[in-house]
């Protein structure tokens, strides 16, 4: 399972969430003292960012009263593979490799899915209710116990939704492909690329998904701030810095449950564009790095 922060008011599911069936239970991994990150992070999630995402799947239901599709979810996933899939070689394999899907909700008797009316579907999205969130891990992760993507079942926002569904499918590649990053240590260097490989895909269709503005955004984030190198971007970032970054992205008055993952975007994709003109893997390295410090005590 991906590391958190655990934070005042917020527990931010930082860098992204893989769940398998012997961590999903551990407790929280890093913690963060009261510094200036804390500090910044708690100004940054008052007033809009304070306020709860509307749910479309309140509650928990038995197996006939489920009603698929409510929100158009399906045509939601579906728009995010056909509109991203050509942003990267990465998401062109993503598009490619889950054409097919099957949609469900989880319900009491377990989960409900429409697998057997979609032969051949290749990844399950599994939306949960709002009675459960506090038992998931993250708002958006990849369970490797379910084999699916798990989802909460709010309002999300089409770009950041698409952004993140295809950070966790890339894990569901991994993990499907038998690659060595999908089974290795928490703590190594191939277990944390495939975490700067996730986010960078979510970072890639961010940008596309707002015409460039948002590594526009970090561009001048960057030039504007004090960022002396990676390290420094925790203990120098602002909340108005991460304001700038939610404006570009038109996400400025999102609810708490999508601000987790959105804030912990932001840091790494700042550190993603302060060392883009490092040869690949240099730079490839120092954000393997970068990884380390960010998630770390």
């Amino acid at each position: 399972m991906r590391k958190y922060l655990l934070i005042p008011l917020l527990a931010l599911s930082l860098l992204g969430c893989r769940s398998t069936p012997q961590d999903h239970n551990q407790s929280l991994a890093g913690t963060v003292a009261p510094d200036h990150f804390t500090t910044e992070l708690d100004r940054y999630v008052a007033g809009d960012h304070s306020k709860p995402t509307r749910w479309w799947l309140e509650r928990t239901v038995r197996f006939n009263q489920i009603g698929f599709d409510k929100p158009g979810v399906r045509q939601r996933i579906r728009n995010a593979l056909e509109r991203y899939g050509d942003v990267s070689p990465e998401t062109r394999q993503l598009a490619k490799r889950f054409k097919q899907f099957s949609v469900g909700v989880l319900v009491i008797d377990g989960n409900v899915d429409d697998a057997k009316r979609l032969p051949g579907g290749q990844i399950r999205v599994l939306f949960y209710p709002a009675d459960q969130y506090g038992s998931h891990p993250s708002s958006l992760y990849y369970s490797q116990g379910e084999q699916a993507v798990m989802v909460a079942g709010l309002d999300w926002p089409q770009s950041f939704f698409s952004a993140a569904l295809l950070h966790e499918l890339w894990h569901a590649l991994c993990n499907k492909e038998g690659r060595p990053s999908a089974t290795a240590s928490n703590d190594s260097d191939l277990w944390i690329g495939e975490e700067v490989d996730s986010h960078t895909i979510e970072a890639d269709v961010l940008n596309a998904a707002t015409d460039g503005r948002y590594y526009r955004a970090i561009g001048i984030v960057i030039n504007q701030g004090n960022f002396s190198s990676l390290n420094s971007i925790k203990t120098e970032v602002t909340a108005e810095q991460l304001w700038q970054l939610d404006e570009a992205l038109g996400l400025r008055t999102v609810g708490r449950e999508i601000t987790s993952p959105l804030v912990a975007q932001h840091l790494f994709a700042l550190g993603l564009i302060l060392v883009k003109e490092l040869p690949a893997k240099e730079r490839r390295e120092a954000l393997i790095g970068y990884y380390r410090v960010i998630t770390r005590d």
